[in-house]
């Protein structure tokens, strides 16, 4: 079971450091820059990679929310707390209405239904960032402090 628990810890580490950019842009009030940013290079990736966009991104897509809720089982299958079960249960039930959400428009938007400019819902994404953020933070901090590791 250590073994085990150590993966997740690298694993809710992995997930808050590469959202850690996003969530201190929301924190400090710039969000809407990154999020700029982020929609320009996608729109430049996409050009550069014509119709072989469309497979590339759904492969993306799919990679991104096995990874997310891979996690998510692993942290309710080992963490042994019940307020972070509860929170596990909320983010899992949170990130598949998401994971609902960001496929219908990129449905629409392959199909041509939807302009480019309303392909992210950037509330949605930043409730989500922030979610699971918080979560991988309670889940490092409940393994180093309560199952000590620390």
């Amino acid at each position: 079971m250590g073994a085990i628990l150590i993966l997740l810890a690298v694993y809710a580490g992995t997930i808050m450091l590469l959202y850690s950019v996003y969530v201190a842009n929301i924190l400090i009030g710039k969000a809407s820059r990154f999020e700029l940013s982020l929609m320009d290079y996608y729109l430049q990736w996409v050009v550069a990679n014509g119709q072989n966009s469309r497979g590339k991104m759904w492969l993306m897509i799919l990679c991104s929310f096995f990874i997310e809720f891979a996690y998510l089982f692993l942290a309710l299958y080992l963490i042994d707390n019940s307020t972070l079960i509860f929170l596990s249960i909320f983010l899992l039930t949170f990130e598949l209405l998401h994971a609902g959400s960001v496929v219908l428009a990129f449905r629409q938007f392959f199909k041509n239904e939807r302009p480019f400019k309303n392909l992210f819902n950037w509330r949605l994404e930043r409730t989500s960032a922030l979610f699971l953020f918080t979560h991988t933070l309670l889940v490092l901090s409940n393994i180093f402090f309560f199952q000590g590791f620390l």
